[in-house]
This record gives structure tokens, sequence and C-alpha cells, in this order.
């Protein structure tokens, strides 16, 4: 009894760990060159043509599109990371698009932490869903010309290294 009682331990102590995690881990941003988003303009729906002009707004600029919502704690958690973020890069734009969400929860959580960033709906989660974004919150960097190049399921460290190192790539003339 007290062998089995071990060995479940050890067990769940790895998976917890991540010693049996085929994915890396929540958060980390990972390469998708050569995958394509399904186009905005071929997508259902007046909220995927609001994103759709969003990004022309900003064409030649790097994006960021994070798929959040006010009731998902780690997305509340990072808002204020990906608020800095914005407003250290410059040459950066961020874009929030809020999943399933009511429309004064989101406006109301942005307004009492004072994030200014570009918000959209998505309550039909017509892009989350042609966008790969099952997990909250799922972020998506775009390249100058908005294709896609990296991609994070879970919060990230926007202040950390890793993220330093792949927004600095990104901002690269020519990419």
């Amino acid at each position: 009894m007290l062998l089995r009682l071990l060995l479940l331990s050890a067990l769940s102590l790895a998976c917890t760990s991540g010693a049996f995690a085929a994915e890396p881990a929540m958060g980390a941003l990972r390469p998708m060159a050569g995958r394509a988003l399904p186009a905005l303009e071929k997508l259902p729906g007046r909220e995927a043509a609001q994103l759709a002009a969003a990004l022309k707004k900003h064409a030649g600029r790097p994006v960021i599109v994070n798929f959040w919502a006010s009731w998902c704690e780690p997305c509340r958690q990072e808002m204020p990371a990906l608020q800095a973020l914005a407003q250290r890069q410059k040459d950066l734009t961020v874009i929030l698009v809020a999943v399933n969400d009511r429309k004064d929860d989101s406006a109301d959580f942005l307004w009492e932490k004072d994030i200014t960033l570009t918000a959209l709906p998505d309550r039909e989660q017509t892009i989350s869903q042609a966008w790969g974004a099952r997990v909250l919150p799922t972020t998506l960097l775009l390249d100058r010309h908005h294709h896609p190049r990296y991609r994070a399921t879970g919060p990230v460290d926007w202040e950390g290294k890793a993220a330093a190192k792949v927004i600095e790539r990104l901002l690269l003339p020519g990419r």
C-alpha cells in the first residue's frame, strides 16, 4: 500500500511538473512559420470585418492579437503587461479580441484598469474559432504583413526575456 502511494505521488508530481508534457509551457511563444490564418474577409459577421479594418489601419506594423475575456482570470492578470508593452514599443500594435464576453463587462474591466488598447468583440466566437483560439488567453503575433509568426496559449510574461527577444525579432526592418 505504501509503495503504491509513493508511486502515485511520484507519477502525479511528474505529470504536474511537465515531465510528460507534449506541449511547450503555457504562455510560451511558439513559432508559426508557414501557417496561414483564415482571411477575415471570408468570415461571417460584423466582428470579423471590425478586426480586418483594425488590421488595415495598422498596415506595415507588427500586431499582437490577444484573445481574452473579462471573466478569465489569467487574461485579467496579463492585461496590464500588454498595456505596458504597447506603451514601451511604439512600433507595435496590440489589439484585444473579447471572446464570448458581454460588452459591458469587458468595457468595465478595461476602464477600471485604464487599458486603452483597441478592443473588439467576438461574442459569437467566429474569429477565435477560425484562428484557433480555443483557450484563453491566446495570443498571436503578426509580422508587418500581418502573417502569423508566433502564438502563445495561456498568459505570457510580456516583461520577460523570452518575450522581449521575440518582439525584437518581430520589429526588425524587413520582417
